[in-house]
């Protein structure tokens, strides 16, 4: 056979596939026949219909029905029934002869629900429909929809007057429908002081005794009272006043309706086998003994044939489980019907053919799973939220490795003890067995699931049911909890709610960061208003608004007051402290919320759910309570941004800014939209920062770099620093710091070509404003230095504003541009030069740099221009002609001095002996002016400084120069001497190096002491070093002759003598052993009282071994037998073989030598 597959045999009718729109379908009129109109809404239509023709009836209703019943659909159809000739709906003829209404056609005003004021939308949809019929009136009523202050009694008069126009065009009269009365309700609730439906309770008394008939409608999901939650009792009695004067209709399809419903929605063209498969087993279901209870109280074979490929079992419970507080009604039962979504009928449609056999049957269990992905978190929430948990908790228990259907069986029982009762069905084996059609298979699971203490049989019931896991009270936690919270500030704890839902820290910081957008497209800065929350006091006020602002970004400031009197007081403290010409004060904003009613109460509960999360030791041990208690505090953090989220603007709901009255600058502002709030910043922006330039770099245009931005910074400060004069810095390729360079160094115009020559000078117009305070600042620094923070703080703030990420790259520019002029310290020392790392500092700690811009008189200018020659003569600087500054003379000689050995930075062996005070001088210099006016005149022995001096100045400068730099060459030529006469070294200085280092050579890995080994070794390899400094450290144990002081050189000295005499003995040693070949070579020497040596090198060959060691035992045993063991015995036989070998050693004795 054929597959058939079942989306091509199954469809749903369009009227089913959206929700009705009041206007919005009346405006296009597409669904209005295909409307299906039960018995029950044929009576009220019939109803309602006869109540307007009858003088004394009925003209204002109030539909109440919760969500997705149908009301707005039901509406609809009224409106075709009462306002079309002919309708378009096929019943409608029939129902107006059924009620008798011959009555003409009536004019639809149709009102579209929204939390705002209700006379402004009634007004507004009154003029729309009066276009085509009183274009005067209707101008009025547009006009007066647009008056702040229209009456109840203005209101009435114009419907009055419409319904005479309405009836001198030729119509019947006029139909007000309100949809979604509700919305205006809760906005009324909000807005206690907007009394603006009290025109409600007018507009109804009017149509009741109104002679042309005016029929008002309110369509509502809840009576008045569910609005009512933070009302006074006073609101409370006029509000219920109002609801009095409309006739309350309670909208509900009985249940078996709803089934026909479901049946007519559902197209149908099955194969006839196929067709008669379904009925076979429908009927087979519907006539067993299970579902004797459910055949009682309604028509199953009737309502359930035609609800195929719906199993029966799950289209029974579809009513009472979306007739829950879970879901919307018909409006969820036909979501579930038509939506492509998980689970739902059309997925199952889409995955199921027929081939034969029984038929594709969407059973219980696929509810299920439908029910928990399309509602979620909201099935742990409300009066069943502990049952849902238990299912939820069950499922969890059954492992992958149970039966194949117990998972399914752990659903079917979950949905069957939930929604059962109401349509007549519990969890027997026989309804199990019969809504998966496997007897054995149910059998099976069932059995697996009563062991693993999953299910559980009530005999009583008869029927299957979760094993109830849960032995927490909630509701007693909640109220312990509740005697735990509820202190302290109010704004506090509101942040510190709406924080923990959004995961972040909200402590210091404020709701919500609002982004001046137009602004950041214009100048490329991101700018910021922070949205924060404060009790309303005048003390939280004040300290709000003197807490600083984080440069280049604003402030919106919520003011929580309780009451509108405070809120009163408060506004005008509010306007008072913001009122100035301060710049940072226009980027304060104060919005001042009507008392949100309610409030308390929710931040109350979202904090109770929080402790007992946190508090409740028994919740660690049940899942299912710890489950329902996370959907609890969900729940209630939902409702608190429900609450407040409009007002606030939180993420997710759309801003309301009438809620509030503002503030700014001192003055009150209008409530604006959601999009001129976020012009309205941006145009505060472009007023505060008027003269920010625009930086269109997002890497660097930054308050807080990324590693890889300010690495990338980094490259290009040291750019700037070493390749000013090459073209784009010498970068190359497309590395981010190119994209720095290019947009702010090479478009502001900081990087110019002047001559042949790349240069940093004055930037192009946009930039000059920020060019000119900086030099306004270094101006200012002529009488001293200033902390580089202050330039930084004035380039921060208004009217500049600039991010962190660019100031090191300016400031780095404005150093480079007056290098000659303007010095730069660090922690109170002058830094002669502008290197990376200063930079790098610079950019972490601030604060520990100063500048200071200098002007020289004539005499000091004359002695700088000395100078500047003999820098250039000492090839340290280029000429700089008759404008000599001061920093191109200072710097060169500080890092002169900086580059000193440090030998020479120590020592007092220089020439002249006021080289030692210049030096000294120039390293401890802390400032430019103070050294080239005071400091080294003084060293130098110049009191003070004439014009006639300058020459003497220079000329001495120049000399203690020349012997600094001779000083260390002269510490090298003296270890020469010193080691020409230890060794006796002749010739040149290349000369005495190579006799040297072939005299040590043939010692190298002959030496015992570890000093000589390394001269040694040292020694022998000089070549292509310096060998004064090489042999100068090993001398020196390690310590370079570059660094050391006096009394290293004097250290030196000392050790070179005892040093060369050991080298000496050692190459005695070793030229016996190439003379003789002996493995084994002795020297001994004798030093006498005149510290004349005596010494001979002998070498222990195999020939003379023997007779060596006969001699020696010989000498010994003479020794030995001449002492008394005493230590003066042991003195005279080292005396007497010290006599012996000297007369041994001298020269000319009769001995035989090796």
């Amino acid at each position: 056979m054929i597959a058939n597959a079942l989306r091509d045999m199954v469809k749903v009718r369009g009227r089913f596939h959206r929700s009705v729109q009041l206007t919005r379908d009346w405006r296009t009129q597409g669904s209005l026949g295909e409307y299906l109109l039960t018995p029950t809404m044929r009576d009220l239509a019939i109803q309602m219909l006869r109540s307007i023709t009858v003088p004394n009836g009925a003209k204002a209703w109030s539909i109440t029905g919760p969500y997705g019943a149908g009301k707005s659909a039901f509406a609809l159809f009224f409106t075709d029934v009462l306002s079309h000739r002919p309708s378009l709906h096929a019943d409608a003829a029939s129902v107006r002869q059924e009620a008798g209404f011959e009555l003409l056609p009536f004019l639809p005003v149709l009102v579209a629900g929204q939390r705002a004021p209700l006379v402004p939308a009634m007004l507004a949809a009154l003029a729309q429909a009066l276009r085509d019929v009183d274009l005067v009136l209707a101008q009025t009523a547009d006009e007066s929809a647009h008056r702040p202050d229209a009456n109840d009694h203005e209101v009435v008069e114009l419907f009055e007057l419409a319904a005479e126009a309405v009836l001198r065009a030729g119509h019947g009269g006029l139909l007000v429908i309100i949809d979604e009365f509700g919305k205006f309700l809760e906005h009324g609730a909000l807005h206690p002081e907007e009394v603006d439906l009290f025109v409600m309770q007018h507009l109804a008394e009017a149509a009741t005794r109104n002679t042309i008939p005016i029929a008002l409608i309110t369509i509502l999901h809840s009576s008045f009272a569910e609005y009512l939650q933070g009302v006074d009792d006073l609101q409370r009695v006029e509000w219920q006043k109002v609801q009095g004067r409309f006739v309350d209709v309670a909208f509900r399809e009985p249940v078996d309706q709803v089934l026909r419903l479901i049946g007519l929605a559902l197209e149908t063209r099955f194969p006839p086998d196929l067709e008669t498969a379904y009925r076979m087993v429908i009927s087979s279901v519907v006539n067993a003994p299970a579902l004797a209870e459910a055949r009682r109280r309604l028509p199953l074979e009737d309502l359930m044939q035609d609800c195929a490929p719906l199993h029966p079992i799950a289209a029974l419970l579809l009513l009472p489980l979306f007739r829950s507080k879970l879901a919307q009604n018909e409006r969820s039962l036909f979501a579930f019907l038509t939506a492509q979504e998980p689970y739902g009928l059309q997925e199952f449609l889409a995955e199921s053919v027929w081939e034969g056999g029984p038929p594709p049957l969407c059973r219980i269990d696929r509810l299920y799973d439908y029910v928990t992905a399309a509602l979620g978190t909201t099935l742990f929430l409300g009066d069943r939220a502990h049952r849902w948990a238990e299912v939820a908790q069950a499922l969890e228990r059954v492992p992958a490795s149970a039966p194949r259907l117990a998972a399914a069986l752990v659903k079917a029982v979950g949905l069957l003890s939930l929604y059962g009762a109401p349509v007549g069905l519990r969890a027997s084996t026989e309804l199990l067995t019969l809504a998966f059609d496997d007897a054995t298979g149910v059998e099976e699971a069932l059995e697996y699931l009563k062991q693993a203490s999953v299910l559980v049989y009530r005999r009583h019931q008869h029927a299957f049911a979760l094993w109830e896991g849960s032995d927490v009270d909630l509701e007693d936690c909640l109220a312990e909890a509740r005697l735990h919270v509820g202190q302290g500030n109010l704004a506090q704890r509101l942040k510190e709610s709406i924080g923990e839902r959004l995961g972040e820290e909200r402590e210091n910081a404020g709701v919500r960061q609002i982004v001046a957008r137009a602004h950041y497209i214009q100048t490329g800065t991101l700018r910021y208003f922070l949205v924060d929350v404060i009790d309303g006091t005048p003390q939280s006020l004040r300290e709000a608004l003197s807490a600083p602002l984080t440069p280049g970004n604003g402030q919106i400031l919520y003011i929580l007051a309780s009451n509108l009197r405070d809120r009163a007081e408060l506004i005008a403290l509010g306007r008072e402290l913001t009122e100035g010409n301060d710049p940072e004060r226009h980027l304060r904003i104060l919005a001042f919320p009507k008392p949100i009613h309610g409030l308390e109460d929710t931040i109350e509960t979202v904090e109770a759910w929080a402790w007992v999360q946190n508090n409740t030791p028994a919740l660690e041990g049940d899942p299912v309570a710890r489950q329902e208690v996370r959907a609890r505090l969900l729940h209630a953090r939902d409702w608190l941004e429900a609450t407040a989220g409009q007002i606030l603007g939180l993420r997710g709901y759309l801003f309301d800014a009438s809620s509030s009255e503002w503030i700014q600058g001192g003055e009150m502002q209008p409530a604006r939209s959601a999009k001129e709030q976020l012009g309205w910043l941006s145009d505060l922006c472009n007023d505060v920062f008027q003269q920010a330039p625009a930086l269109h770099n997002e890497l660097l245009n930054r308050e807080r770099l990324s590693s890889a931005a300010a690495k990338a910074r980094r490259n290009l400060l040291e750019a700037m620093l070493q390749h000013e004069a090459e073209p784009n810095l010498g970068l190359s390729g497309y590395p981010p710091e190119v994209s720095m360079y290019r947009s702010l160094l090479l478009d502001g115009g900081f990087h110019q070509l002047a001559g042949q020559d790349w240069n940093f000078g004055t930037p192009q117009v946009p930039w000059q404003p920020l060019w000119q305070a900086i030099d306004n600042f270094l101006v200012s620094t002529v009488g001293g230095p200033r902390p580089l923070p202050e330039l930084i703080d004035i380039l921060r703030r208004p009217p500049f504003g600039l991010h962190e990420g660019p100031i090191p790259v300016l400031l780095c520019a404005a150093l480079l541009t007056r290098r000659d002029d303007t010095a730069l310290y660090e922690d109170g020392v002058f830094v002669p030069e502008l290197r990376i790392e200063v930079f790098e500092r610079l950019t972490r700690v601030p604060g520990a740099f100063a500048v200071q811009r200098y002007a020289l008189s004539s005499e000091q200018q004359a002695s700088v221009l000395a100078l500047d020659g003999i820098l250039h003569t000492l090839h340290f600087a280029p000429a700089n002609g008759n404008g000599a500054p001061l920093l191109s003379v200072v710097k060169p000689l500080v890092l002169f001095a900086a580059q000193l050995p440090t030998y020479t930075k120590n020592t007092r062996q220089v020439q002249p002996p006021q080289a030692a005070a210049v030096r000294d001088a120039l390293l401890r210099s802390r400032d430019p002016y103070t050294l080239i006016a005071n400091e080294l005149p003084a060293a130098i022995g110049i009191g003070s400084l004439a014009p006639q001096d300058a020459t003497l100045y220079a000329e001495a400068l120049k000399e203690c120069i020349l012997g600094l730099q001779e000083a260390y060459p002269r510490l090298l030529a003296d270890i020469e001497a010193q080691l020409r006469a230890a060794f006796d070294l002749h010739g040149s200085s290349e000369e005495a190096r190579s006799q040297l280092q072939a005299r040590a050579t043939p010692l190298v890995g002959r030496a015992g002491d570890r000093t000589l080994a390394l001269f040694v070794r040292e020694a022998s390899r000089l070549d292509g070093r310096d060998w004064r400094d090489v042999l100068g450290r090993v001398v020196n144990n390690g310590q370079p002759p570059a660094q050391w002081r006096d009394a290293d050189a004097a250290i030196f000295q000392a050790r070179i003598k005892p040093l060369a005499g050991e080298f000496l003995r050692l190459e005695e040693l070793a030229a016996e052993q190439r003379v003789s070949g002996a493995a084994q070579i002795l020297r001994i020497g004798l030093l006498d009282g005149q510290m004349q040596e005596s010494r001979e090198v002998v070498s222990v060959t195999p020939a003379r071994s023997e007779r060596i060691e006969s001699l020696s035992e010989e000498i010994i045993r003479l020794l030995e037998s001449l002492t008394d063991g005493s230590e003066e015995s042991r003195r005279v036989r080292l005396a007497a073989l010290a006599q012996v070998a000297a007369r041994y050693l001298q020269p000319g004795e009769d001995l035989q030598r090796g």
